[in-house]
């Protein structure tokens, strides 16, 4: 075979095996994965009472405090631990922010002016609650830091967090 052939010839192969393909004939796995859905938010139980809880795929986890009313504004999820956010009224119908790791109930301290939480993330360890303080009937934006309080500027005719995201 002369080398003319021998070129023409390895080129036809190179081209028949750049051609080929492989054929799949089994059907493509699209695995969708399950997720979970919380949404935070409150039950009334008859006039003037509500109760803080949270649904998680639509089952309801009521979170317990003494008093008889609360309410949770927002949730987050660390891990398996659920965090909800929200307040609690006290006895004087003061509204005091407070979240709940896993049920278990926080109070966020407000110099007893009153406050309200509506938002929460986590970071690790660190909670971070955000929301208002009331003081002398104006609202001041906050947020707490694993219960410490850092207020936010403002322009001093009131302000309030809806929301935190931590990146």
């Amino acid at each position: 075979m002369n080398s003319k052939n021998l070129f023409c010839l390895s080129l036809i192969l190179l081209l028949a095996i750049a051609s080929c393909k492989k054929n799949d004939t089994s059907p493509q796995k699209h695995e969708k994965k399950e997720v979970d859905v919380y949404v935070a938010g409150y039950i009334t139980a008859g006039a003037n009472t509500s109760y803080a809880c949270y649904w998680k795929n639509s089952v309801l986890n009521k979170l317990d405090h003494e008093t008889s009313n609360s309410q949770a504004k927002a949730i987050a999820v660390n891990g398996n631990d659920v965090y909800v956010a929200g307040f609690i009224a006290e006895k004087n119908d003061r509204q005091a922010a407070a979240y709940w790791k896993n049920g278990v109930f926080t109070k966020l301290p407000d110099n007893l002016s009153g406050s309200v939480a509506n938002a929460i993330a986590v970071n690790g360890n660190d909670v971070y609650v955000a929301g208002y303080i009331n003081s002398n009937s104006v609202k001041t934006a906050v947020y707490w830091k694993n219960g410490i309080a850092v207020n936010l500027p403002d322009n001093l005719m009131g302000s309030a967090v809806n929301s935190i995201v931590l990146t």
